[in-house]
């Protein structure tokens, strides 16, 4: 059986261990407006690459499966 992915069609047996709702970061609505909260952009992206990486190499996640946007 075949599997639509955002690159394509995949064969199924090729998504390896797959991961169905996960958050590498959470945070509320509006919360980039908190004028206490202090984000780095450019440190939150690196954070979510080691992240990435380490479900990769430490726990063999090969997939993800994305929820579309909610429509208004």
């Amino acid at each position: 059986m075949m599997i639509e992915t955002v690159t394509g069609a995949m064969p199924v047996e090729s998504l390896g261990r797959t991961l169905m709702h996960e958050h590498l970061f959470i945070a509320f609505p509006g919360a980039w407006f908190d004028s206490l909260a202090r984000y780095s952009r450019p440190e939150l992206i690196a954070e979510a690459v080691r992240r990435l990486v380490q479900l990769r190499t430490e726990h063999q996640v090969r997939t993800f499966v994305l929820r579309p946007p909610r429509q208004a």
